[in-house]
């Protein structure tokens, strides 16, 4: 089994591990105790095993930004949002293995379509990695959330290739993608395709402090680069990492990115 594989059940085994007693229900806990905080872990990943995400949020919203939280409490409502997001790792690391185009395998793991929600979920399931992009540095961030955020952020870019590609069920492209600054009609939204960009430049940056070091992941992130030299840039990592700071104006350097980047995707997907 590719080495993926097994660093991938790692991280859901952490994010989402079958507890070994069965609370009621998180409001009858104390989250100012060890125990009480402990349960709470524990309800919501029985909940992100099942696929409750509301009530998996429920849970350890009790926890996240409060003096109790923690990486694993962080890594959590992340996962949480990306439960909302239709986001599945498992599925996104099977289907990177042995894959003849990344985009395409990509828009095949993560549906998504228009009003769906999945996108607007996986940034806050980003947002939750990189404390509200105060931390967008691989080198400020620890090597588990390092891991976590390649696949978050692989999602994010196949969530955005299947909504306004309108990916197939093999995740093949349907429709072509674009973006031009100033922005024309049918283009990806600014902030989508900020995002997209953005999503290209944390893979990279994420993956060099990460501990993942399987040939599927590495063949991933290459293939990316690949995409962000032909479209004019030394690297992936030089992009903006901030999804909001495109502007759509001609003079703005991170729209022109992004305008780059969906067209050298489009052209390779």
């Amino acid at each position: 089994m590719d080495v993926v594989l097994k660093k991938c059940r790692h991280l859901i085994l952490v994010l989402a591990i079958t507890p070994l007693l069965c609370f009621c229900g998180s409001n009858h806990y104390d989250p100012n105790t060890e125990s009480g905080r402990r349960a709470l872990i524990d309800d919501a990943n029985t909940y992100l095993s099942s696929g409750q995400c509301q009530l998996a949020y429920n849970s350890i919203s009790q926890l996240y930004g409060t003096t109790n939280q923690t990486e694993e409490v962080q890594l959590i409502m992340s996962s949480t949002y990306a439960c909302f997001g239709g986001f599945n790792m498992l599925t996104v690391a099977s289907n990177l293995i042995g894959a003849n185009n990344y985009f395409t395998s990509l828009a095949k793991s993560e549906k998504s379509t228009v009003g769906d929600n999945h996108i607007s979920s996986l940034y806050s399931a980003a947002d939750v990695l990189t404390n509200s992009t105060t931390a967008l540095s691989g080198a400020n961030r620890s090597a588990s959330v390092n891991n976590y955020l390649v696949f978050i952020e692989a999602g994010i870019v196949g969530a955005i290739l299947s909504t306004y590609g309108k990916g197939d069920s093999s995740g093949t492209k349907t429709q072509a993608i674009s973006y031009s600054v100033p922005r024309a009609a049918n283009d990806l939204s600014t902030v989508d395709a900020c995002a997209l960009a953005a999503s290209l430049s944390i893979i990279e940056d994420s993956f060099n402090y990460s501990s993942l070091s399987d040939s599927s992941t590495a063949s991933l992130v290459s293939s990316l680069n690949s995409a962000c030299v032909a479209a004019g840039l030394a690297s992936c990592t030089v992009i903006n990492k901030d999804r909001t700071k495109c502007t759509g104006l001609p003079a703005d350097l991170p729209s022109s990115q992004a305008s780059g980047v969906v067209g050298a995707i489009n052209a390779d997907w």
